[in-house]
């Protein structure tokens, strides 16, 4: 069960990066080459076969124009109704 919570999250997280890649009108190459990592990564990432890394997450959120914290809480602010995302911290 905590196997599906966890790919649950990540698929939840990717849908969000997607979101807001699409939003400043990012392919995802564009986006992966500003961020220096394989196109193949950020792919899986908004998928949610993967979750990515801390320094990751990092250029993300710069790149994306969003906190590190949005992005790990897909959206949602600590405090909200999303309770499988906050049960991951």
């Amino acid at each position: 069960m905590k196997k599906n919570r966890k790919r649950e999250d990540n698929v939840l997280v990717g849908k969000f990066l997607k979101r807001l890649r699409e939003r400043l009108g990012l392919t995802q190459k564009q986006l992966s080459e500003k961020i220096h990592i394989y196109l193949m990564g950020l792919s899986r990432y908004e998928r949610g076969l993967n979750y990515p890394f801390v320094p990751i997450l990092k250029r993300l959120s710069k790149a994306l124009k969003v906190s590190v914290d949005e992005i790990i809480f897909a959206g949602s602010p600590p405090g909200s109704s999303n309770e499988r995302l906050k049960s991951m911290f």
